[in-house]
């Protein structure tokens, strides 16, 4: 974009729920962001499946189709706080990856 035009940014939807008590892993959290372009999706996912999470309380994949722009995390955690705190992480790289992005496009 030139700098008269501003790209929107990208829009998140979120579904928490807390699944059957008994299973290693009911905390979930399903985040699906919608960016402006299909390479922006791309570029971003590409960027962020790199880093794996810290330990195995919490598990994290991420998932992007080459037709759309739109890239879904799910994660996958043992207690409540895992799960807040690898969302809130994952949720300060997104912004760096696309401050990235528009810095050097």
């Amino acid at each position: 974009p030139t700098s008269n035009q501003s790209t929107p940014p990208p829009t998140m939807t979120t579904t928490t729920t807390i699944k059957n008590q008994h299973d290693a892993f009911p905390y979930v959290c399903q985040l699906d962001i919608s960016f402006p372009t299909k390479e922006s999706a791309q570029r971003t996912c590409s960027v962020l499946k790199v880093d794996e999470e810290i330990g195995n309380r919490v598990q994290k994949t991420i998932s992007h189709h080459d037709d759309e722009n739109m890239v879904r995390v799910l994660f996958r955690a043992t207690e409540a706080k895992m799960l807040r705190v690898a969302v809130s992480t994952f949720c300060d790289y997104v912004t760096v990856a696309l401050k990235c992005q528009q810095e050097f496009a």
